[in-house]
């Protein structure tokens, strides 16, 4: 994945044999790859570039694996959640949406406290924020479902959406902050 074919190796200027290159593509075991790799890149003193640039792409890799993860987590509670209120309400009105968007609020207010104070790791916010929340809150929803208010002559409900999903978005993440502070310093108090 990394340097596994000649034109990358170029790129860093690592000059490999054919033969080498070739062993470092039999094992079907990526260690033995990237134990070969090495092995064969010390000789040409790039050891710590290709270190470097393995350790980056792992990186990368396991932030994508955490979005994905918490991303496909997040749709499903989405799907959910607003089907469950459309399903109860069985209005015009998009209640699944506001209920999803007010949530998503909720949480991301009371989850941000808590990152600020208990440190959480950085793939931790990027699982929650970006992964769960990402996919559940439904801002480009909203904004569809708005439009479509509009174009539909329901000038009255397409307002009332807007206000109500900003208006009430801004108590809610400020509701969410202000528990999970005070339940921070409950907890410190106790």
């Amino acid at each position: 994945m990394l340097f596994w074919r000649n034109k990358e190796a170029r790129n860093f200027g690592i000059r490999l044999k054919s033969d080498q290159f070739k062993a470092l593509t039999k094992p079907s075991d990526g260690k033995t790859i990237f134990v070969q790799q090495i092995d064969i890149l010390k000789e040409n003193k790039t050891e710590e570039i290709i270190i470097q640039r393995f350790r980056e792409e792992a990186a990368l890799l396991t932030n994508l694996l955490y979005i994905a993860g918490g991303g496909a987590i997040g749709a499903l509670l989405r799907y959910f959640l607003s089907g469950a209120v459309h399903s109860f309400t069985n209005s015009m009105y998009p209640w699944g949406t506001l209920a999803v968007n007010l949530a998503g609020s909720f949480i991301a207010g009371f989850v941000w406290c808590f990152s600020e104070d208990i440190m959480l790791a950085p793939h931790v916010k990027t699982f929650i924020f970006i992964g769960i929340l990402g996919a559940f809150t439904t801002f480009s929803t909203y904004m569809l479902e708005t439009l479509n208010l509009f174009r539909d002559g329901e000038t009255g409900l397409a307002l009332y959406n807007l206000l109500l999903n900003n208006f009430l978005g801004i108590i809610v993440v400020f509701s969410g902050f202000f528990l999970s502070q005070a339940l921070i310093n409950l907890f410190k108090q106790g």
